[in-house]
Parts: C-alpha cells; sequence; structure tokens
C-alpha cells in the first residue's frame, strides 16, 4: 500500500501536535473562590475568611510534573464576622497587614492519590516566614470548568502569627475551594 505525499504530510503534522499537547500545560482561570479558616479562642470556634484571591493554575491530571498553582489573598481582608476582632487581628502581632499585604501558595510539586484526590506540597508565606507543608485537594473536572477542594491544618506560631496563649489553639484549620474555566 502506498500513500500519497499530502497524507504523509497531514499524518506527520497529526503526530507532531500529539507529541505537542503532551506537554502544554492547561491553564485555568480562577471563577470564584472561598477561603476560611476556624481556630479556637477562648473555648470558642472562631470562624473567618480571606478575600481577595489571585490564582495562577496549570493543572493537568495527566501531567502532574510539569503542573503549577500560586494562589494569593489579601491579608487586610481578613473577616471574622466582628470588626474589633478584624482590626485587632490586622495589627503587627498577628497578620501585619501593612507590612505583609499578601499569604502565598506556590506549589512545589504534587502526586495523585485516587481517582480525583492530590497531595500537592507548597510553599506557604506567611508574614514573611516560608515553610513547604502538604495539602491534600480533590480536583472534579467539569462541562463548564473544574472545582479544586483542599482541606489542611497548620501551625500559627510556625509563622509567627502571635505567641503561645492559653486562649488561642496553635492550629488552624483551613479550607479552600477555587472554581475554575478553561
Amino acid at each position: 500500500m502506498t500513500y500519497s505525499p499530502n497524507y504523509i504530510r497531514y499524518l506527520s503534522i497529526a503526530a507532531i501536535l500529539l507529541v505537542l499537547t503532551a506537554f502544554i500545560r492547561v491553564n485555568w482561570k480562577l471563577k470564584h473562590s472561598t477561603v476560611t479558616f476556624k481556630i479556637k479562642h477562648a473555648g470558642l470556634l472562631v470562624n473567618g475568611s480571606l478575600a481577595s484571591t489571585q490564582a495562577n493554575i496549570n493543572f493537568d491530571p495527566a501531567n502532574l510534573a510539569q503542573s503549577t498553582i500560586v494562589a494569593s489573598v489579601e491579608t487586610n481582608t481578613i473577616e471574622t464576622g466582628i470588626a474589633l476582632r478584624n482590626k485587632h487581628l490586622r495589627k503587627e502581632q498577628y497578620l501585619h497587614v501593612d507590612k505583609f499585604p499578601r499569604i502565598t501558595m506556590r506549589s512545589t510539586r504534587m502526586e495523585k492519590t485516587g481517582s480525583q484526590d492530590y497531595l500537592a506540597y507548597f510553599d506557604l508565606t506567611i508574614k514573611g516566614t516560608t515553610k513547604n507543608i502538604q495539602v491534600p485537594f480533590r480536583f472534579v473536572e467539569n462541562a463548564c470548568g473544574g472545582d479544586f477542594k483542599a482541606e489542611f491544618s497548620l501551625n500559627r506560631l510556625d509563622y509567627k502569627v502571635r505567641e503561645s496563649s492559653w486562649l488561642m489553639d496553635n492550629e488552624v484549620q483551613v479550607f479552600i475551594q477555587l472554581n475554575v474555566t478553561r
């Protein structure tokens, strides 16, 4: 069987495109986000949130080695439902928003742990202190885009967010949800 030169040319172009798509990252655009947290203070559970999320998401479940996520929130958007507490949390001993306007997460690697479950390693920077943390997350793709959901805890003392206190727990639970489109 002989093939025409045009057929071979088209087949070659198709093969090249197929190889190239294996190396192209899937860029996602942030449509909506929620970043919330919980911490015990004086025996009561305090719920809060941070806003103004910015994210650069290059995520491909089939190519995790080339996938990256960089996201941040503005520290001055902290909201706990009590204005006086919010003002206090913006001060130097807590988030020091004048000097450190953003909390940033930058992925360093990712691995698959289930059909839609992943474990990412992030450099988390709060108040100028960066620590590498593990963040389990779930990514569910749908016709309109996808959803990233993560839940993890961190020790506020690792980031110099106030000193140790019998009134406030050291562990903070963090919940992140990112709704994305292509």
